[in-house]
């Protein structure tokens, strides 16, 4: 693999997983720790964008921001659909419906929050495009080490309109949380910063990061619990550890002899985003004919169901894409 190591994409396949995991709802304890635990995958995601940049020129990059634009249409298109579907089969107005979908609060949550009408889950790609061009801009003008700077107090305001928000007796709308300007730009630019550093340590000082991370992260959540704080969400304080660390440790291991971990980077080089962005799609469907009818036990195996679903689904839509683009050039031969 040319541009991105095979460890980091790697990487990708299993931050993907973790969110799959996170929107499962696994019952109990357990799945309450495991969505904790998982918080952490998308501003990996950043971190990993961030930490790349440098290598990508304007030109691909300007294309990389076009193909986003497009999933990010198609998704949204895809997920209108399905919520249209699923309203009309709750005999609720379509009049209604779209006046849900398409009023100034929902466009001010868009354009200002990145905030999808359709789906939750499509922030990231909105706050991605919004990241990417923010970059572009600090580029040009050459005042990027502004937005390093900029870090810490975009952590400020994070925790302050997401987990923290009960500190100042105030509960924030998830929206904003969870957006390019206090997630997107503080990761990406994370990644950015830690890519002009040397990271080759002994792999157990990311282990500690790691562990030291799931650590903290749990304790908020006890403490969370305990002191019945219903926040809007964002990122924990045990993020930024469990995210440091998991760069650092996938850029420091190996995995080339092992064919199986080798399979597993192509998911994530070629197929993490569809997981991401369709993952909740096969939920909602299988919610509706399968996860009614299933034992309780076997709720449990149900992100490892829809990450393989999420998987085959990305892998036959590239093969036929492939043959239609075969059809297509065959004409002219």
């Amino acid at each position: 693999m040319n541009r991105r190591s095979i460890e980091t994409v790697f990487l990708k396949a299993l931050l993907a997983f973790m969110v799959v995991c996170i929107h499962s709802k696994l019952p109990g304890e357990f799945g309450k720790t495991v969505m904790y635990l998982s918080r952490t995958a998308v501003p990996c995601f950043f971190m990993i964008s961030g930490y790349y940049i440098k290598k990508t020129d304007e030109k691909k990059l300007k294309i990389q921001i076009v193909s986003i634009l497009k999933l990010t249409i198609l998704s949204s298109m895809v997920y209108g659909i399905l919520k249209a579907c699923v309203a009309l089969l709750k005999y609720e107005s379509v009049i209604e419906f779209v006046t849900q979908q398409f009023n100034l609060n929902a466009i001010i949550n868009l354009l200002l929050w990145n905030f999808s009408p359709f789906s939750g889950l499509l922030w990231y790609l909105n706050a991605l495009i919004y990241t990417l061009v923010i970059y572009c801009f600090f580029k040009h003008i050459n005042k990027l080490e502004l937005l390093s700077v900029l870090a810490p107090l975009l952590l400020l305001m994070s925790l302050s309109f997401g987990k923290y928000s009960f500190l100042f007796s105030i509960q924030t709308p998830l929206q904003y949380s969870r957006n390019a300007w206090f997630v997107g730009i503080l990761f990406f630019m994370i990644g950015y910063i830690s890519s002009g550093i040397d990271l080759t340590k002994k792999k157990y000082y990311y282990l500690i990061l790691i562990g030291s991370g799931c650590f903290l992260s749990l304790a908020e959540m006890l403490m969370f619990e305990r002191m019945s704080v219903k926040s809007a969400g964002g990122i924990l304080l045990g993020t930024i550890p469990v995210a440091l660390g998991l760069m650092g440790l996938f850029l420091n291991i190996n995995i080339r002899d092992n064919k199986v971990l080798v399979f597993f980077s192509q998911i994530g080089k070629k197929h993490s985003t569809f997981v991401y962005v369709f993952h909740i799609a096969v939920i909602e469907i299988l919610s509706i004919f399968v996860l009614t009818k299933i034992r309780y036990s076997l709720v449990y195996l149900l992100p490892i169901l829809v990450y393989t679903i999420c998987v085959f689904s990305s892998v036959c839509l590239s093969k036929l894409k492939k043959r239609v683009k075969a059809i297509d050039m065959s004409v002219f031969e």
